[in-house]
């Protein structure tokens, strides 16, 4: 079902029931999307939504609505309606971008990371230079508590089975996509991808990639970002949940295994198709500075079909010696690039025909290794606001057979499976608030005394959440 159908049937069935938990479960899609299809078209509406549109009507930035109103920039997207985030036309070769994508049976269908599954291999040996590629991370998983008051995280410390921190250690094959990284996060922490999700860097490290430069940033559009044209329906391509199986088994499948899907909007040319749409489609002001183009921080969503070592700097230095070629590699492909994308929008159009053409050209521009940061930021729940942060703690090659993880990690490669090593407090609830939120329902789900003691419980239990521990081991 593509986009604007999906729209149709929202709309249809939300006529009939009048609820949008209804509708969302009758169409395996979540509530956040329901509710802002029904904004849209004017169907739905709150007190937060008049307010929100009214002050973005006004000319407001998202950032301007969430300041006034004290909420998060996130939860005032969640109330505005679908719009495209640039400001032009969809032109033929969109349409036909979007349509391509909305056939499934079609996708590019192989396995991008080639980090390799069995062993590391010496890529070249040179003076000291050590080109050789981990075959296994050591990561680290930590929910982001920094906006919790002291008595907030006192009540985690006392009810959540918590030591220092809601962390997950988890050992990953290298080639772990984020992709396949954002249904690790969903079982590792209990979540159960009902919202929606994007993987980001730290300010910090956008702003100097970037350089506030609009020509910049769509240069890097299919290297690290997507194109921010509004449709984040297509990146949930693959959530094909049916209710079949348990959740986590489902969520499992995701993860475990090599990969073969990906988003056709995450490969390099359709990118760059959206991008050269919009340079011939708008004037750009004398300074070119990002704000005067782009809204918000939709901008500052990375592309999940490249791994881990693509976009964290490693310990150790690990994979230094591939990093700082990134100008010169974006040089080389942007000379070809006017050729190749007639060539690319040919193949894509008969995937089956051309799929070894289509693998030449993708191979051609994937820039791989090129590590920025030393953290990833992992946002879900544009409502609840919450917020992971991942970093790589210990890297492992061909001769780690004396390290404390040793055998763990032989087992992950074998079988291309994460296995969480460590785990620090509870497991979270959908819908319950954010951090704050599980605080709060912390306190009252312990004390029998309080008049919603009952409720709360029992609301968490529909919701498949328990105070019952898991060992790390079981937790993936």
């Amino acid at each position: 079902m593509n986009n604007d159908m999906l729209h149709q049937r929202i709309v249809e069935e939300y006529k009939k029931n009048g609820s949008v938990g209804y509708t969302a479960e009758l169409l395996d899609t979540n509530k956040t999307k329901v509710r802002r299809v029904l904004i849209t078209y004017g169907l739905w509406s709150s007190n937060t939504t008049r307010e929100v549109v009214a002050l973005h009507d006004q000319g407001l930035t998202t950032k301007e609505i969430a300041e006034k109103l004290c909420l998060s920039e996130k939860t005032v997207q969640t109330y505005l309606p679908y719009t495209r985030v640039f400001k032009s036309n969809k032109s033929s070769e969109a349409i036909r971008c979007k349509n391509y994508r909305d056939r499934k049976e079609s996708a590019v269908n192989r396995q991008m990371n080639r980090a390799g599954k069995g062993g590391i291999k010496l890529l070249q040996s040179s003076g000291k230079k050590d080109y050789r590629l981990p075959n296994a991370l050591k990561i680290r998983l930590e929910l982001d508590l920094s906006y919790l008051s002291n008595d907030e995280k006192k009540v985690l410390y006392e009810k959540a089975d918590m030591k220092s921190g809601i962390i997950r250690d988890v050992i990953v094959p290298s080639n772990l996509s984020l992709h396949a990284l954002h249904y690790l996060i969903q079982r590792a922490f209990g979540w159960q991808n009902c919202h929606m999700h994007n993987f980001g860097f730290p300010s910090e490290v956008f702003n100097e990639l970037t350089k506030n430069s609009v020509d910049r940033y769509l240069s890097l559009c299919g290297v690290y970002f997507r194109f921010p044209d509004g449709d984040i329906y297509s990146m949930f391509y693959d959530d094909d949940y049916s209710g079949d199986i348990s959740i986590n088994s489902w969520l499992k499948s995701k993860y475990t295994g090599p990969e073969y899907n990906e988003s056709i909007d995450d490969l390099y040319y359709e990118n760059q198709i959206k991008a050269e749409e919009f340079r011939n489609s708008v004037r750009y002001p004398s300074d070119d500075k990002m704000e005067h183009l782009i809204t918000d921080d939709v901008q500052n969503r990375l592309i999940e079909r490249l791994t881990l070592m693509d976009y964290l700097i490693l310990p150790g230095g690990a994979c230094d010696v591939y990093r700082g070629q990134l100008e010169g590699m974006l040089k080389k492909i942007e000379k070809s690039k006017p050729e190749i994308i007639d060539r690319w929008t040919e193949y894509i159009s008969n995937p089956e025909r051309y799929y070894h053409q289509l693998q030449e050209l993708d191979d051609l521009s994937t820039i791989r290794f090129q590590s920025q940061s030393n953290l990833i930021e992992y946002y879900y729940d544009y409502g609840d606001d919450w917020k992971v942060n991942i970093t790589c703690t210990n890297v492992y090659f061909d001769d780690y057979s004396d390290d404390f993880d040793a055998e763990t990690v032989k087992q992950v490669i074998a079988e291309h499976r994460p296995i969480c090593v460590k785990s620090d407090g509870m497991d979270l609830i959908e819908d319950v608030g954010g951090v704050s939120g599980f605080v709060e329902f912390l306190t009252t789900s312990s004390d029998p005394s309080n008049k919603n003691f009952e409720n709360s419980n029992e609301w968490a239990a529909n919701r498949g959440w328990s105070r019952r521990k898991t060992s790390p081991k079981r937790k993936l």
